[in-house]
This record gives structure tokens, sequence and C-alpha cells, in this order.
């Protein structure tokens, strides 16, 4: 699914979901995924913060998404 957006938007997931299996995909294919910030303030989930270190965004609103939908897409 992945390959067929210019985004990801992760809403919530727990640690063996597989919507980080897409997240992982999105990353891999320069796209963008996103982390809604609630998944950051849960203490039993480790994989926002490993994410976020990857390049994923962390999104507080929509205007974090629609700004970063905006910029151009990752580079190496």
């Amino acid at each position: 699914m992945s390959a067929l957006t210019e985004a990801t938007i992760i809403v919530e997931a727990g640690e063996s979901s597989g919507t980080l299996i897409q997240a992982r995909h999105a990353l891999k294919q320069k796209k963008k995924p996103f982390i809604l910030e609630s998944n950051f303030h849960n203490p039993s989930l480790k994989w926002p913060h490993r994410f976020e270190q990857l390049g994923a965004i962390r999104a507080r609103d929509y205007e974090d998404i629609r700004k970063h939908l905006a910029d151009p897409p990752f580079q190496d």
C-alpha cells in the first residue's frame, strides 16, 4: 500500500502491528510516514520513537501533515 501513496498516517498501532510493516516500507520507498502524537504518549509503545529516528514525522495536527506534504520527497 505504501507504494501507492504519497504518505502513510499511523493513527494507532501496537508493537507487533502490520501497520509498522507498511511504515518500514514507506521509509524504504522515500515516502512520508506520519505518526500521530498520541502514540508518543503511550508508555507501552517503543516503536514511535524508533520510527521517528528513522525519518518518520511526528504529527500533532493536520497542519503538520499538510506542511510536510507540500515539501519535496525525501532525498538520499
